[in-house]
This record gives structure tokens, C-alpha cells and sequence, in this order.
């Protein structure tokens, strides 16, 4: 199971990136689940809804990546959290970073309970890292994971953390949905473990779980010893409803009162979408860019190892186009591997052009002809063919490789197009083995660090294929590899530019859009926020 974890973790949350997703599995005993006892769901009150998801949350451990992530933060809080690039206190309330960047001090959040009313001190944070790190090679795509040397209670109120090396990324990581969130002492097993599952799923966070059938629903209630705003809603009931046409009739038989799409689980489409955003008495809701979705191109392997075929195959590709066909404008073009809203990534680089005669010409140059009455290129003899990989359960998928391999075939470019189930689909893209793919960029809180990390130390990446096959990927990983412990801002952010350029330029990872999250709800139902790529922030949300 082990080995299923850590494959799971480079994807995030396809991953997410999760982005990340959590595909795959192992034949080996899944960790424990920890089910408050089931029975039917309760009838609605008047302040509380149902929801649709596609798929069952999961074990609920906030540890590992066996539980969705947007059902860990309902329950679980980190020390820090971050929003749009910015990190704020959680359950600590302020810390001091040393100057040699080498230990962060926190200093807790004063009668900060459990849901079952226990303490929250240093004492029981020492026991979340513990359980944390006896599995960190889970986590290896973490850069802080690999820089912390310890970790120490100073006192109740007051914990550090020590650096082998400054890693100025530490304090967005500890942001992240998972793992470092705090689970209550009598949540964990009996030996002080975590990694074979929990007892209880007790958290600080908003929300605790009343009831959960698997495959069927999950119950939710506000935390009563919550330490900060209490939310609007008494609780909420999730649903699983695995196709969008059920969880639409029945958002319109008034047997659920909210869609929100968090990845493409199919129950939110853009036709849906669109539907119920033209309807009075539906409110739709959409977020701002959430992370990049890319096609991959296996820098590796011939003839895509040619730039000037790579970058060929880029000009040919009018993503305008595509992203108007698919998204009817509700996602906007990327222009770049990350958005500029991203923290480093402002570095004014533009998009691609769609330039159908240059991409010929650069063909014919890379010596890919089309001999007269033919439809496909030739070299040495040779047809130009490639595959294009992606999961057919994603509908997004779907519909981006059949207008790329039309729009590749105006130029004389063969793509074949393979739709394999997601577990397949992310096995090849770990080892490689495509030409085409479809990946993403993990989003807040982490890129681009994290994103950037697991390319430069992990080969277990589609991005990764993307960029190995450049004659400057070894100098690229060791600038990735520097700027995370590069101590002044100036030239991280310069370092930052190098990097983004030579990823910008070359045309290994080509952004399509930028991702949105969208959400339909009946009228009564206001204030539906977002948050993270694949969180579900229900503490503002209402109903009338």
C-alpha cells in the first residue's frame, strides 16, 4: 500500500493535481476507515444542505491520501493556512523565522479545543509530526519534509521547527490540505500511528462528522468548540451521486440543494453549468484561476525530442479556439506553465502563438515532409504518428484531444488517441510512456514550489517527461534545487524568471487554460466561496 501512496502523491490531487485526484490502488488492505455509525441521513433542517459528490470522501485521515481533500478540511486544521499567496495564522497565532532561516518558532492559538472538547497544546502538533515523519518518504516531494532535522515542544503554547537548510517554502507547505493538519489524541491508534488508519476523525476544524455510509452519504455538523467564527450553516449532508445527470435532477427535484465541481467528476459540465446559470432560480458560482491544465509533451522520445517539432506541434494548436469550444469562455487561455497570480511567476511571459504556416515551415525545416497527395508527413521514409494518452473518465480530456488531433492533422501531424481508465492512464504518465499527455500544475498552496520540487527530485512525474528531454535539464533541476533555500528575495525572484523562461521555452509543458472551479445552487443558497484547487470552503455560505 505504501508504494500506491507515494505513486498517488505525485499526481496531487490528478491529483492534483487530486490535482491533485487519488487514483490507483493496491491489492494489499486498505488503512482503516474511521466511520461514525451509520443509520439513515437525517431529513434536512432549515439551516442545513445537501450536496452532491462523485465520489465517497474516504477514511477521513487527515495523514494520508486515502481521504479527499476537501473532506480533510472540513475537519482538520494546519498551524498556517494561505490565500491568494498570502500565509495567515490557523491554529498558530504568529512565529518568528531564525535569520539563517534554519528554525521557525510558532506560538499556538490560546483554549483552542477538539471537537470531542479536548486540548489543542505543542504537546499533541509533536505527536501529529511524529506520525507525519515516521512516513515521510510518503511526502518526498515536499521540500520541507526533506529539510526538516527535528522538531521540538518549547512549551504548551510554543513549538519549533528546525532546518537542516533554510527552505523558504516551509510555511506554505505547512498550509497545504495535507499532510500536516492536527488529529486529536484519541483519534489516533493505539501505538501513537497514523499510516494504518485512525480511530476517529477529531479535528479543530469548523466542522465533525456525525454519520458516514460508504458510497452513500456523509453527515457533517458545526464544530461546537470551534475557536474562531462560527459558521452560518448548522451542517451539511454529502451525497454520493456518481453521474451529473442524476445530481442535476436532483438538484432540480429539490432532493439536493448544491453541485460544486471540484475536478471533472462529470457532474458539473459547462452545458450543466450554463443551464442553471440562465436559469432565476438556480445562483452559479465560479473561482479564479485554480491551477493549469497542460499538455504534456514527452521530451524523451523521437520525434518530439526535436524542439523544432515541439515547437512546430505548439504553433499548430489554437488553444482560443479550443478553450471557446470546450469551456465557452469560462476558463481563460494560459498563457504560461503558471499564472502570473502565482507568487514568483510574474515574470512577463507570453503566450504561445497559433501559427499554422510557421509551424509548416518548421517542420519542413526538422526535414518533415508531405510528399505531394498526401495527407501525413514523412521523414527518412518514416510517417510522422504519435499518441495522445488521457483518461476517459475526464470529460475535459475527452474533448481537448479530439480538437488536438484535428487541429494536428492540418499540418500533416498523425495523433492517435487512447482513452484508458484513470489508474492506467496515471500509470503511463509516471513511467513515460506516451508521447502526448494531459497533466496540471498542483496549484495554491503549492506552487511553484512543490510543483517545481517533484520535477527537479522526483522522475516520477509526467511534468517531469516534459522536460527531461532538454539539453539544459540537468542546470534547470539544480536552480530549482537552489532557489527553494535561497534566503533573499531579489534573487529568488530572479532565479525564479530563469526558470519559468526555460520551461516557457521549451515547449515540453504547453498550457491550455487556466482551471476554474464552478458551483450551481438553488435560490435560498448564497455565498459559496472557494479556496485551494480542490477545497470546499463552506464557512460564509447561507440559506434563506
Amino acid at each position: 500500500m505504501r508504494s500506491s501512496i507515494r505513486f498517488k502523491t505525485i499526481l496531487v490531487f490528478l491529483s492534483c493535481l487530486a490535482w491533485l485526484v487519488v487514483l490507483g490502488c493496491s491489492s494489499e488492505k486498505a488503512p482503516e476507515s474511521a466511520s461514525p455509525s451509520a443509520g439513515p441521513a437525517p431529513s434536512p433542517t432549515n439551516n442545513t444542505i445537501t450536496f452532491a459528490m462523485a465520489t465517497d470522501p474516504g477514511d477521513f485521515n487527515p495523514h494520508l491520501y486515502n481521504s479527499s481533500q476537501y473532506v480533510q478540511d472540513f475537519l482538520f486544521e494546519a498551524l498556517v493556512t494561505e490565500t491568494n499567496g498570502k500565509v495567515e495564522g490557523a491554529l498558530a497565532e504568529s512565529w518568528e523565522i531564525s535569520e539563517d532561516g534554519l528554525e521557525i518558532v510558532f506560538h499556538l492559538r490560546n483554549a483552542v479545543m477538539f471537537s470531542d472538547g479536548s486540548a489543542f497544546d505543542a504537546n499533541i502538533v509533536k505527536k501529529n509530526f511524529a506520525a507525519i515523519m515516521s512516513h515521510r518518504e510518503d511526502y518526498n516531494w515536499m521540500g520541507l519534509v526533506n529539510s526538516m532535522a527535528s522538531y521540538e515542544v518549547v512549551d504548551d503554547q510554543t513549538f519549533k521547527i528546525i532546518l537542516k537548510e533554510p527552505y523558504y517554502a516551509a510555511l506554505q507547505e505547512l498550509a497545504s490540505v495535507r499532510p500536516f493538519r492536527m488529529l486529536g489524541e484519541a483519534g489516533f491508534m493505539e501505538d501513537g500511528s497514523t499510516v494504518n488508519g485512525i480511530k476517529a476523525p477529531i479535528g479543530t476544524g469548523l466542522w465533525k462528522l456525525d454519520q458516514h455510509l460508504d458510497g452513500e452519504y456523509s453527515v457533517f455538523s458545526k464544530n461546537p468548540h470551534y475557536w474562531g467564527q462560527a459558521p452560518k450553516l448548522d451542517g451539511f449532508t454529502l451525497r454520493v451521486i456518481p453521474k451529473g445527470e442524476t445530481a442535476v435532477t436532483s438538484l432540480k427535484a429539490g432532493e439536493i440543494d448544491l453541485i460544486y465541481d471540484l475536478y471533472e467528476s462529470e457532474l458539473m459540465t459547462i452545458a450543466n453549468y450554463e443551464a442553471f446559470e440562465n436559469d432565476q432560480n438556480y445562483n452559479t458560482f465560479i473561482s479564479g484561476p485554480m491551477f493549469t491544465r497542460i499538455l504534456t509533451i514527452n521530451t524523451t522520445r523521437a520525434p518530439l525530442n526535436n524542439l523544432m517539432v515541439r515547437k512546430a506541434l505548439t504553433l499548430a494548436l489554437d488553444r482560443e479556439a479550443m478553450i471557446e469550444n470546450v469551456f465557452h469562455n469560462t476558463e481563460p487561455v494560459a498563457t504560461a506553465f503558471m499564472s502570473e497570480e502565482i507568487p514568483y511567476c510574474k515574470v512577463g511571459l507570453k503566450g504561445y502563438l497559433y501559427d499554422q504556416a510557421q509551424a509548416r515551415t518548421l517542420l519542413e525545416a526538422a526535414g518533415w515532409t508531405m510528399p505531394e497527395g498526401q495527407s501525413q508527413r514523412f521523414k527518412d521514409g518514416q510517417p510522422f504518428e504519435i499518441g495522445l494518452y488521457y483518461d476517459s473518465t475526464n470529460i475535459i480530456h475527452r474533448a481537448f484531444a479530439q480538437i488536438i488531433q484535428a487541429q494536428l492533422n492540418q499540418v500533416g501531424l498523425k495523433v492517435n488517441l487512447t482513452g484508458e481508465e484513470s489508474a492506467a492512464y496515471v500509470n503511463r504518465g509516471v513511467a513515460g510512456d506516451f508521447d502526448l499527455t494531459f497533466s496540471v500544475s498542483w496549484g495554491e498552496p503549492y506552487d511553484p514550489h512543490s510543483t517545481l520540487n517533484a520535477i527537479a527530485t522526483n522522475n516520477s512525474t509526467m511534468d517531469y517527461v516534459g522536460l527531461a528531454g532538454l539539453p539544459n535539464y540537468e542546470e534547470l533541476s539544480q536552480q530549482i534545487k537552489e532557489v527553494l533555500h535561497l534566503t533573499d528575495e531579489q534573487k529568488r525572484q530572479e532565479m525564479y524568471r530563469e526558470i519559468l523562461t526555460t520551461i516557457h521555452e521549451g515547449y515540453g509543458l504547453v498550457p491550455l487554460s487556466y482551471k476554474t472551479n464552478r458551483a450551481a445552487a438553488i435560490k435560498d443558497i448564497e455565498n459559496i466561496e472557494f479556496h485551494f484547487s480542490y477545497d470546499m470552503p463552506l464557512g460564509n455560505t447561507t440559506k434563506r
